[in-house]
């Protein structure tokens, strides 16, 4: 072990990081655990010029450096890792009230923060976010759960905790509000835009398995929403209505 390991726990994962910039446990303060690693991370310097490749290739010629780009490089391992735990990484904004949580899903720009912020409004101290960004969602003892990790947007929007996920939000901006329950195969390729693909097959096999299981076990719906707080008194009483 490193003397400047960083041990977090993230959906029940417990990662060892030894981090070559300073700054990673300042990162990773809330999710600091003693337990004993499921499996350490260490980035090489090759490594991260990699990482700058996809970057660069993948986002315009974008540059990350020093801690950036490693908190990039870590969470692409984390992402390539916790597929073995019947975990995946979405790029969606999970939310908990009492004790359940929510996942809002859609591309950039669908309005999930805008409508998280709503629940907010509506529901005030109940309702807490999860991860506004990049939620872990993991299959554990039979259920599945909303998870938190250090990776959150800009913003950082984030309480490290977890809940058994009840309902998937398809969200998208409308004039008028309206919800409903969605058939499984009419959600399947909206949630595989969001989630994190890997290149290596049996990786990306163990991620579709799980993705398929959840989609089985939990309800879907599409919601068309404007910025109105009726939206998100229609959205929690419409998914609550199963139970």
């Amino acid at each position: 072990m490193g003397n400047n390991q960083v041990t977090i726990r993230i959906a029940g994962v417990i990662i060892g990081i030894e981090p070559l910039n300073e700054g990673f446990y300042e990162f990773c303060k809330d999710y600091i655990s003693d337990e004993e690693a499921d499996f350490v991370l260490r980035a090489t310097e090759a490594d991260l010029a990699e990482e700058q490749k996809k970057v660069a290739a993948y986002m315009d010629g974008e540059i990350y450096e020093g801690l950036e780009l490693e908190k990039l490089w870590m969470y692409r391992q984390i992402a390539e890792t916790i597929p073995k735990y019947e975990a995946f990484l979405i790029h969606a904004t999970a939310i908990r009230v009492d004790r359940k949580a929510y996942l809002l899903i859609g591309p950039s720009g669908a309005g999930k923060t805008t409508h998280a912020r709503l629940w907010k409004k509506y529901l005030g101290e109940r309702m807490l976010m999860i991860n506004d960004d990049k939620p872990i969602i993991r299959l554990y003892d039979g259920r599945f759960y909303a998870c938190a990790s250090p990776w959150s947007g800009k913003d950082r929007w984030m309480n490290n905790i977890d809940a058994p996920l009840h309902a998937i939000i398809r969200i998208k901006q409308a004039e008028q509000n309206r919800i409903e329950e969605v058939p499984d195969e009419d959600i399947w390729e909206v949630l595989m835009n969001q989630i994190y693909k890997s290149s290596k097959h049996d990786t990306m096999q163990r991620i579709m398995n799980t993705v398929e299981q959840m989609i089985k076990d939990i309800p879907t719906f599409n919601m068309e929403c404007n910025t109105d707080e009726d939206a998100a008194r229609l959205a929690f009483e419409t998914v609550n209505k199963r139970g």
